[in-house]
């Protein structure tokens, strides 16, 4: 690959650290953290899914555009894969260790068995494929799956694997080609997700599967370069770009009005969150220096948190606490586990297990 595409406002040495995206992710996380707990208000706050899956469209667009644009550019590639084995796989390694633990002292022989099933396949990412085959996730909710959550790491692995070759494929082509290239696949995905849905009654084929849900990490992807032209165009246009976003409000939130169905809240949320990032994402925010380290340590363990808040809140359920105790318990222990894995993770050094060396 002899020429990439350089991205405005990017560098060799580092990447811009988003402070919306930040709060975006905290945000995220409460709302599928009060989702689970069942907190009154929150019933929609499995849509904090949606949110994750479109700030990764973004970020890992962000990264693999680094990596282009870094001076070793031939093998980006391997450095992409084993970065994102290293900050994914060694975390859910331990919380799923941690789950079996409490899976053997808890559950019987049957509860076991699908925990060590469930476990199993989330490390090869197919547990997205394993709960869609036991059913829809809202009935799955009710039953005492530590691991149910994993299925979104499965569909995020499989996408961090598609847009590593989708970008060895046009990550030479200029930057319009890219562009044009992402908004295909939105509307591909987009398509596909509704024709499923409204024909053929796939609600949970889609809800599940990688295919369907591409479209948003593609948002993502697109929210990436659309902020930079907008962030460049500053100024300009201000009025045009305005009422696009509300015309595109509009037509977004129709969808669900016309269609009854849980995909169509997705896709409306879906791109609200990509306007919002292209709102917002290369805002100047000034927050105080202390105020935002602390929000940024917490997003950077949002995906700890995410890992174990779920086993949390079912083993304690199983245990038969209430929901005030089930409330203040959760919080504590998903801290404290959150801490123990990051602990684990470090201690048995599994970042130094798995290394790229550059050829200099």
């Amino acid at each position: 690959m002899t020429s990439v595409t350089k991205c405005p406002g990017s560098t060799k040495s580092s990447r811009p650290r988003y402070l919306f995206l930040d709060f975006l992710r905290i945000f995220a996380m409460l709302l599928v953290f009060s989702f689970h707990l069942q907190v009154p208000g929150f019933g929609y706050g499995y849509l904090g899914v949606d949110i994750f899956f479109i700030i990764s469209g973004f970020l890992i667009t962000g990264i693999i555009v680094s990596n282009l644009n870094s001076s070793i550019n031939s093998q980006w590639y391997k450095k992409f894969a084993i970065d994102r084995i290293n900050r994914i796989i060694p975390p859910l390694i331990v919380t799923v260790f941690i789950a079996t633990i409490f899976g053997m002292l808890f559950f019987g022989d049957n509860l076991l068995n699908d925990l060590s099933k469930s476990g199993l396949r989330s490390f090869y990412a197919m547990s997205n494929y394993y709960f869609y085959s036991s059913g829809g996730y809202f009935d799955l909710l009710n039953s005492e799956r530590p691991l149910l959550h994993t299925w979104t790491l499965s569909v995020e692995l499989k996408f961090y694997f598609l847009w590593m070759i989708l970008f060895f494929i046009i990550g030479s082509k200029p930057e319009k080609f890219i562009v044009k290239v992402l908004i295909a696949l939105i509307t591909l995905s987009v398509l596909s997700a509704l024709i499923a849905v409204i024909f053929f009654q796939m609600e949970r084929a889609v809800f599940f599967l990688t295919p369907f849900r591409i479209y948003e990490f593609a948002l993502g992807g697109l929210s990436f370069y659309m902020a930079n032209i907008l962030k460049n165009t500053a100024g300009k246009k201000t009025r045009s770009h305005n009422s696009s976003i509300i015309l595109s409000l509009i037509l977004c939130f129709s969808l669900y009005l016309f269609i009854d169905s849980v995909i169509a809240l997705n896709i409306s949320i879906s791109f609200l969150i990509f306007i919002l990032i292209l709102k917002f994402a290369h805002q100047d925010y000034r927050v105080g220096d202390l105020s935002e380290r602390i929000i940024k340590n917490i997003a950077v363990n949002t995906y700890s948190i995410y890992l174990v808040h779920y086993p949390v809140i079912i083993f304690l359920s199983y245990s038969g606490f209430e929901k005030t105790e089930l409330f203040f318990y959760s919080i504590f222990l998903t801290l404290f586990f959150t801490f123990f894995v990051n602990y684990l993770v470090k201690l048995i050094k599994f970042d130094r297990k798995i290394s790229y060396v550059e050829n200099k």
